[in-house]
């Protein structure tokens, strides 16, 4: 014989039975009760295969980097560093560019980088001239610098060539 237990109760009890159910259900079924991070989307610029990005430095400095997914560091022009009002660094570093030549850089400190809402603050990045680049016939524009994975590393890319966009998700922790 089942004990009696008053009517309320008994609701109660079904009630938090049932929310433990769905509770159950969801974490099963694979949902995150954690919002997806924001999404930002931002039109670029595609010129002979090469992608090229609207950035803003330090909350106030425009700039136009080509998207590099093979540089590991974030390079921008000494003329942009200075523009942005960049920190300098002290440090001096060795870096290897895409011809596979060693070369000397500066590292100078940004206060932030931004690409639409996407930002990261506090990065170190190299400054070197790419008076090279920026002669090239098949780079007609003048480029500031290479948006490296530093940066992008911290996102989640999804580049749509067709609408020339690029949108950039935070990497879930």
């Amino acid at each position: 014989m089942l004990p009696l237990i008053p009517r309320a109760r008994r609701l109660g009890l079904l009630l938090a039975g049932l929310a433990a159910l769905q509770a159950c259900s969801a974490a099963t079924s694979g949902q995150d009760a954690r919002p997806a991070p924001p999404l930002t989307t931002v039109r670029i610029q595609q010129i002979n295969g090469k992608l090229l990005v609207p950035v803003v430095l330090n909350d106030g400095q425009t700039a136009t980097l080509l998207l590099d997914t093979g540089a590991s560091m974030t390079v921008i022009t000494a003329d942009l560093a200075r523009r942005a009002g960049a920190e300098p660094d002290p440090t001096k570093a060795r870096a290897r560019i895409a011809s596979g030549q060693e070369v000397d850089v500066s590292l100078v400190r940004l206060k932030s980088i931004r690409v639409g809402a996407a930002k990261v603050g506090d990065l170190r990045v190299a400054v070197y001239e790419l008076a090279a680049l920026n002669r090239s016939p098949s780079l007609p524009v003048a480029i500031d610098g290479f948006l490296g994975m530093d940066f992008i590393g911290r996102f989640t890319m999804t580049l749509d060539p067709r609408a020339a966009t690029l949108t950039l998700q935070p990497a879930l922790q």
